[in-house]
């Protein structure tokens, strides 16, 4: 009897170790695509939209796709990503509102050094809030971290982006917010 009272408080002990340890199970993603499928096929079907992804020599209709991001230009006219950290990143996924980019634009960007990922972030951030916007003006920006690898950022519509970023919140273990900014 004292050896399973003693193996059960040993049990006990190392389940409140744990517990305590605040080490939150991050989930993992193949890809980038597969990060923003993730929330994308989470979203409520009343904030869904009509979508594009990918780039313009591959788009997808309604779902995210992978996005050729060896046009540093590119990836900074879309998504607001800085040209000068184009070489800290592997793949992009990318998903739209086809009828305005405005109304949402979300990049995914695998990084190839996560322990970047702060100070990538608050570039992505301070180079969206920078963006001299022609057509309509996205009314919110959020960057994140998904899967503790993905970096990911998307503006637009303030009700879209907010019901995105909870969605990716509720269903990507470990996701967290970097920066969520009002645009003005």
């Amino acid at each position: 009897m004292k050896k399973i009272l003693a193996i059960a408080l040993a049990m006990l002990m190392l389940l409140a170790m744990t517990a305590c340890s605040g080490g939150e199970e991050v989930q993992k993603f193949d890809t980038s695509v597969k990060a923003l499928e993730a929330v994308w096929n989470a979203m409520p079907e009343d904030y869904k939209f009509f979508a594009m992804g990918g780039d313009l020599e591959h788009p997808v209709d309604n779902a995210p796709g992978a996005y050729n991001y060896t046009e540093a230009s590119a990836l900074k006219n879309y998504f607001g990503f800085p040209e000068d950290k184009v070489a800290q990143i592997t793949e992009v996924a990318g998903l739209f509102h086809a009828m305005n980019l405005n109304t949402f634009t979300c990049g995914a960007f695998k990084l190839s050094n996560a322990s970047e990922m702060q100070s990538i972030a608050a570039a992505v951030k301070d180079s969206v809030l920078s963006t001299q916007w022609m057509c309509g003006f996205p009314e919110k920006l959020i960057v994140m971290s998904v899967g503790g690898e993905y970096l990911v950022s998307f503006y637009g519509n303030g009700e879209l982006v907010e019901v995105f970023k909870n969605t990716a919140l509720e269903n990507c273990l470990g996701s967290k917010v970097l920066f969520e900014e009002v645009i003005e």
